[in-house]
């Protein structure tokens, strides 16, 4: 039994104050949320920092940052205040888990997640399609925009687990209806390949640090035309199918299309990508935690066969 005078003297009215204020990675929106005004959450988030000897909270920018002790004690709070709150309230206290991913890993977390017994005891998935770069991914994490974020490069950064999930790849398509299929399909195609109106993903140089080594793809892959670019590989594959254009696809996403859609394009033998995908959360929540270890069961697909991008 904990000794309920320290308990007594401390003042529990602060822990919800300081559970707003690291939601929100701001004062003034804690203070709107709590319907307080600013000084009074910064007097309370004070008591803390005396209590705890750390600053909990530092200023970057125009917004605050969770100091790594922070971190770690939210983590140590989170479940025995849910489970104080639920007694209390008797409400179901399920977080949410925002993701920002690729199609194509997506595409295998939801067959895996299709294969789970209780799905419904998971938090709520909220899905973001995007491919990031470090320093977006760092900021994300750092004002408590995402849980979990997949990337083609290796994220090292204090407080931040970055695991490799597999190497992919990516092929070359075209539609059947491609004015110019036959002359693509042949074997010397780079200078017709070269000459097409291409669709991208938004993926900034993320790519051009992986195909260095296949200079025939760099050639085509730097001098291209390209006429049209998305975050989602959904909607670079329909205007592919709907248009003159060449452009990825991953192979992920190739297995897990509808026979039909398949019958509509062509891969482009001898021409493909392999890129790196990492996972990267932090590891103070349980519930990202049981979303973590879905991605990390075993692989649906092949290695070589798992693509999320170009």
């Amino acid at each position: 039994m904990p000794n309920l005078n320290n308990l007594h003297q401390f003042d529990l009215n602060v822990l919800p104050l300081f559970f707003s204020v690291y939601k929100h990675s701001s004062i003034t929106k804690a203070a709107a949320e709590m319907q307080m005004t600013p000084p009074n959450i910064t007097q309370s988030i004070n008591k803390l920092r005396a209590h705890f000897n750390d600053p909990l909270f530092v200023r970057c920018g125009q917004g605050i940052k969770s100091t790594i002790f922070c971190d770690q004690l939210h983590a140590s709070l989170s479940a025995s205040f849910n489970n104080i709150y639920q007694s209390i309230f008797n409400v179901d206290t399920r977080d949410e888990v925002v993701i920002y991913a690729p199609d194509g890993p997506m595409l295998d977390f939801i067959n895996k997640y299709s294969k789970l017994e209780n799905p419904e005891e998971l938090p709520k998935v909220i899905h973001h399609t995007a491919i990031l770069e470090a320093n977006e991914t760092i900021d994300l994490f750092a004002f408590r925009k995402a849980d979990i974020v997949l990337t083609h490069e290796k994220i090292v950064h204090p407080g931040i687990i970055s695991v490799k999930l597999y190497t992919m790849a990516s092929y070359i398509v075209v539609n059947n209806n491609h004015s110019e299929k036959d002359l693509l399909l042949e074997k010397d195609n780079e200078k017709k390949l070269l000459d097409q109106c291409w669709v991208t993903l938004n993926s900034g140089n993320i790519h051009y640090q992986s195909i260095r080594k296949n200079s025939h793809l760099s050639r085509i892959l730097k001098k291209r035309k390209v006429v049209f670019e998305s975050s989602s590989q959904n909607i670079n594959l329909l205007f592919i199918e709907k248009t003159n254009s060449v452009g990825f696809i991953s192979a992920l996403m190739y297995e897990n299309m509808s026979k039909r859609r398949r019958e509509n394009i062509t891969l482009i033998p001898d021409h493909h990508l392999t890129i790196d995908m990492y996972l990267n959360y932090k590891p103070c929540d349980k519930n990202v935690l049981k979303i973590v270890e879905i991605f990390l069961s075993s692989q649906s697909l092949t290695e070589t066969g798992d693509a999320s991008s170009e």
